[in-house]
């Protein structure tokens, strides 16, 4: 495990320590389990900015207008 120092907003301070309290943790435990669910969607979300531009170099796009046809259909409007 690696210590840290963290610098925070005064108003995200008073916003952790309330967490914190109510949900009967510390503050390092909410950092800690905030910081690995940034990871994991920054993660997630620049595999799927990869996937989305393997998609496009291989054509495999939809047009915008297709697209809206899909939604109006499954929203049904």
């Amino acid at each position: 495990m690696v210590i840290m120092e963290v610098t925070l907003s005064p108003e995200d301070e008073a916003r952790l320590e309330e967490l914190s309290a109510r949900s009967n943790r510390s503050k390092a435990e909410v950092l800690a389990e905030a910081v690995k669910a940034y990871l994991d969607h920054e993660r997630w979300f620049r595999e799927a900015v990869a996937q989305g531009q393997r998609s496009a170099r291989e054509g495999r796009v939809i047009d915008h207008e297709e697209v809206g046809a899909m939604l109006r259909s499954r929203l049904g409007k």
